[in-house]
């Protein structure tokens, strides 16, 4: 009987140790694993051997090792790994550098087999000389544009007297990335003097594509003399790649050329007849521009000599000559279309509605054209000093002067006729309108309402197509459907760019000014306002250059998130534009 029991417990020990598995039931594990001992010891000195061992209090798994470890100073020493039970180990092809201190930071490679808790702290430091760097630089990385946390940023260190040292050519010499509150901290580092940047390494190549990843980086050289330095960067994304013209030639029937990156502008002149319309589009990417064979129906064989300019949101500028020529080909262009509506909640007085459509307009036929109340009741019509197009003639905007007074009047009187003449009429037409604001739960009153008509026809393409029908509903804006927004910037000798941008940070309205500013007619929401110290006063917000330091231009926020209802107005939201002190003023919610 004895021997049967010590059997049992002999098997039983056995299977215990022959396999791990998550415990049945009980409480989830969520400790982290602990490092027990490491060889070399963390902060240890004068260690020359190629082998790195960690040994924790659990077994682990080395979760993407190659891409979650990061050595600084960086390295050109391949390694390979094995992992067992609770031991990892690190085999260098060849022989650390002498007198050095390496870092490693494993990140989130090291994790417990069961519940995949991530080693925290996860980092050592030794030296192969007799002591140990010790300067350390640390700070927070957020979004320029959002203030918020830039997270799993690559922060490298540069050696500042290499003129290749920089986020576009070298690679940095000591890294480590922010976590998910945008901190980041390296430790370990060899007094000198360096140059600091940080960006999105989609790619894990430690080198910056500005066309596809953000970037941030400190404006001055660094020199760390001191045990500590704290610095604070703020990220965002400019493609600053060098403009191309990558190709060009005859597509379908038309002649086109491919750009490198978006345009802002292009302009193009024809070197024989420079007073020429020279009709074309840019692509809805704005990276390919066509020029229509419409321009020259004459041209069979012979080509035109063109000189183009272009430029970019940057301000980079290429000009070049092209010699354009044409094919025959039945290929269809898409037919004419608005590709951006105008927009249609106005307020009392003068109005610009603007439309873009997708290729240039040849001919108008402004009987076709008006503010009505449906195909045949016009209230104004639109004349031809009343319509303008961009350079490329595929931006119209409209203007004209449309009174709230007058407007109701006309309606009211409208309405009255088609009330004695065709009841039935006007009873459909007010049904119509009722079942639409059902729909979106609108309280306004029912009435007829103006609309923006284009006939069929009104407009022709370059290529002898017409626009189909259109009607926009215009609505008058009641303020007390709306509220305000108003305070001050506190620094009066300055040029600044105040923005109201949703709680999702999309740009809803903008203002130039150098002390107060009043937003009106602002939907009920949740709205922040952003601010850029338009130092230039070019009207726009100028990116930096991290290959020269200089610096972007400063974008300031209101930490508050403010909540606008109908009829009130929100005032004294008021921006202190110290650099050491972007905090608030006081604020006051005022019922109208």
């Amino acid at each position: 009987m004895t021997y049967r029991i010590l059997t049992t417990i002999a098997l039983a020990i056995i299977i215990g140790c022959a396999s791990v598995s998550n415990p049945m039931g009980g409480l989830k594990d969520e400790t982290p694993p602990q490092l027990v001992i490491s060889t070399p010891l963390d902060q240890s000195i004068e260690y020359n051997q190629q082998t790195v061992t960690l040994t924790f209090d659990e077994w682990i798994k080395a979760d993407q090792l190659q891409k979650e470890l990061l050595i600084t100073p960086l390295t050109e020493a391949s390694y390979e790994y094995s992992q067992r039970k609770n031991q990892l180990t690190l085999t260098f092809k060849s022989q650390l550098t002498d007198s050095t201190t390496y870092t490693l930071n494993f990140r989130n490679a090291i994790k417990d087999i069961t519940e995949s808790n991530i080693w925290q702290n996860s980092s050592i430091a030794f030296s192969t000389g007799t002591f140990l760097d010790s300067m350390q630089i640390n700070g927070t990385i957020q979004s320029l544009l959002t203030n918020e946390p830039s997270a799993e940023y690559l922060v490298g260190l540069y050696p500042s007297t290499i003129d290749t040292a920089n986020l576009r050519q070298g690679k940095p010499l000591y890294l480590t990335s922010t976590d998910q509150t945008g901190r980041y901290s390296i430790t370990n580092v060899k007094s000198g003097q360096y140059l600091l940047y940080a960006f999105l390494d989609k790619n894990n190549n430690l080198i910056n594509n500005s066309s596809s990843e953000a970037y941030a980086f400190h404006d001055k050289k660094i020199n760390l003399i001191d045990s500590t330095v704290t610095i604070e960067l703020k990220s965002y994304y400019r493609n600053e790649d060098t403009l191309k013209i990558k190709n060009s030639g005859p597509s379908g029937k038309d002649f086109k050329i491919s750009i490198s990156k978006p345009l802002f502008d292009y302009n193009i002149l024809a070197t024989e007849q420079p007073t020429k319309l020279i009709y074309s589009a840019l692509n809805e990417a704005r990276e390919e521009i066509t020029i229509y064979k419409e321009n020259f129906p004459s041209l069979s064989t012979d080509s035109i000599q063109t000189v183009i300019t272009i430029t970019d949101s940057i301000g980079q500028i290429i000009k070049d000559t092209f010699y354009i020529s044409f094919r025959e080909s039945k290929i269809q262009n898409e037919t004419l279309k608005v590709i951006s509506k105008p927009l249609t909640d106005i307020i009392s007085g003068q109005q610009q509605f603007q439309l873009l459509l997708n290729k240039p307009v040849q001919r108008v036929n402004y009987d076709s054209i008006y503010i009505g109340l449906n195909d045949s009741i016009i209230l104004f019509p639109i004349t031809e000093q009343q319509l303008s197009f961009n350079e490329h003639k595929n931006i119209l905007t409209i203007s004209t002067d449309l009174d709230k007074m007058v407007v109701d009047t006309l309606i009211a009187f409208h309405e009255k006729s088609i009330a004695e003449s065709h009841p039935d009429t006007l009873q459909t037409i007010q049904d119509s309108l009722q079942s639409i604001q059902a729909t979106k739960n609108s309280t306004l009153s029912v009435r007829l309402q103006p609309y923006l008509i284009i006939k069929k026809g009104t407009f022709t393409g370059i290529e002898s197509d017409t626009l189909t029908s259109l009607k926009y509903s215009l609505q008058f804006m009641d303020i007390e459907d709306y509220g305000t927004i108003a305070g001050n910037v506190s620094d009066s000798t300055t040029n600044y760019i105040v923005q109201l941008v949703t709680d999702k940070y999309i740009l809803t309205d903008s203002q130039q000014t150098k002390a107060s500013y009043k937003f009106n007619y602002v939907k009920p929401g949740k709205y922040r306002i952003r601010v850029i110290r338009d130092s230039n006063n070019n009207k726009k917000w100028d990116s930096g250059n991290p290959l020269t330091l200089q610096p972007s231009e400063e974008i300031l926020h209101y930490n508050e998130l403010i909540t606008v209802k109908a009829n009130w107005e929100i005032l004294d939201i008021n921006i202190q534009t110290t650099i050491d002190l972007q905090s608030v003023d006081n604020k006051s919610d005022k019922y109208k």
